[in-house]
């Protein structure tokens, strides 16, 4: 075995280690002091109702506006990539979730990667997850993500593997790519049940690499999950223009400047080599979506959902109406969040079954 482990110093004191739409309408609220009040939201309706989730929560509305007015008009400037990156980190943190006495966190290196692993305490993980963060290849971090990786561990009951592989300008492309490859295959004959996934850059990683083990005749994952994935680095389905208004977090800059540094001049590289959705599809494990109606990703989504079947592979494509993208990772403090990864996780049984 090539991996170590040791105890994360955010870890819980007592560490151990691997189609629906919602119709959002509600009240105003003030998007000020925004995470401590999705917290208390939270959990006042889960004291009262803890299966019930009520269309278009208040956490959802305040969350949007919070991310509308503060998030999307920050990452619209030219900020320095070293400052970005902290304001991510700080951003997202607004809904880190405290430290769970029933996850065990620790982190380490798998075949030379950093990694954190996030596993159930009381019980023994049903499957393993390799989870690849998003941030548009040069932006996001295993701490910036727990929102949602924590989520999936607990209430999916799963090991989940978080990459920090290597971030563009930096290291620009292969590198992410070979450091998920580096993981999935040290891993891949050790563990009877390895999913892998990710949320936007994270889940074009990982389709990316689902293809290269595909052509180099590897054992593939079980299945792969893509939250609010970006496909097609041409950006070249319509949402781009149609959600432009509606997305309230991303912006073109966003997604130009990404690409910019992931795929630099002197690589010599067209964006439409490096994008999974104009390549083959066949011979894929299942592919599992799930986006926002209202984000400029969307239709990187439904096309992908339509490539797959249309060569005869599985796919299920949960569409969410009006939830800001990338929504999981407020799943702490959001309802939408939890419910869309109890829905993810069912399919993932169903499957895991089949």
């Amino acid at each position: 075995m090539r991996w170590s482990f040791r105890r994360s110093p955010t870890a819980s004191p007592n560490p151990g280690i691997l189609g629906s739409r919602s119709v959002i309408k509600g009240p105003p609220a003030s998007p000020t002091g925004c995470a401590p009040l999705l917290k208390r939201l939270s959990k006042c309706q889960r004291d009262r109702a803890p299966f019930r989730v009520i269309p278009m929560s208040l956490q959802n509305y305040i969350l949007k506006k919070f991310l509308r007015h503060k998030y999307k008009p920050r990452f619209n400037a030219e900020l320095d990539l070293d400052q970005a990156r902290q304001e991510l980190d700080s951003i997202i943190n607004d809904f880190m979730p405290p430290p769970c006495d029933s996850l065990e966190i620790n982190s380490g290196t798998i075949a030379g990667v950093p990694c954190e692993v996030i596993r159930p305490r009381d019980k023994a993980p049903w499957a393993s997850f390799i989870y690849l963060h998003g941030g548009m290849f040069c932006l996001g971090s295993s701490l910036s993500h727990r929102g949602v990786t924590t989520e999936l561990a607990k209430e999916l009951g799963l090991e989940v593997i978080v990459l920090d592989y290597r971030l563009a300008p930096e290291h620009p492309y292969p590198a992410a790519l070979d450091d998920a490859d580096a993981v999935y295959r040290t891993l891949r004959d050790n563990i009877e049940r390895l999913y892998i996934g990710g949320d936007q850059a994270g889940a074009c990683l990982a389709l990316l690499l689902l293809q290269r083990l595909r052509d180099e005749g590897v054992a593939m994952p079980e299945l792969m999950v893509g939250l609010s994935g970006i496909y097609d680095l041409t950006l070249a389905s319509p949402s781009h223009q149609s959600n432009l208004e509606h997305d309230c977090c991303n912006t073109p800059d966003v997604f130009h400047r990404g690409i910019a540094q992931f795929l630099p001049d002197d690589l010599d590289i067209s964006p439409a080599r490096v994008s999974p959705l104009l390549q083959p599809l066949d011979g894929l494990p299942p592919v599992l979506l799930q986006a926002s109606g209202s984000e400029m990703l969307r239709d990187d989504s439904r096309r992908l959902a339509e490539a797959i079947k249309s060569v005869g592979g599985k796919v299920w494509h949960d569409e969410w109406a009006d939830v800001p993208s990338c929504w999981h990772l407020a799943a702490v403090g959001l309802p939408e969040g939890r419910t869309a990864l109890k829905r993810l996780g069912r399919q993932i049984k169903r499957l895991d079954r089949d």
